[in-house]
């Protein structure tokens, strides 16, 4: 097992209140399955993204692979990141 860093937020309010902050795209699917993988990442009880994560996740959501909700996530944080604002990263 990992270690949870004790800041990392653990509630599905939290982590939607961070990623406001953060400018993420609330109209994008891929936003409830980060606050989904979040929650789930903070519990401590996964190894692998590829392998754990994001099957948990596919069949979660209804997805039939979970390829889609990987690219979902990761669409969602570059575009986050490309049009971050640097002072509010600064704080994370």
């Amino acid at each position: 097992m990992h270690t949870i860093p004790s800041s990392l937020p653990t509630s599905a309010t939290t982590v939607s209140a961070m990623l406001h902050e953060l400018s993420c795209p609330v109209h994008r699917c891929g936003y409830e399955h980060l606050i989904a993988a979040v929650e789930r990442y903070a519990r401590g009880d996964i190894q692998s993204l590829t392998k754990e994560l994001y099957p948990y996740l596919a069949k979660q959501f209804g997805y039939g692979d979970w390829h889609a909700v990987e690219h979902s996530i990761r669409s969602l944080i570059s575009d986050t990141w490309e049009n971050r604002d640097p002072l509010v990263w600064e704080r994370y």
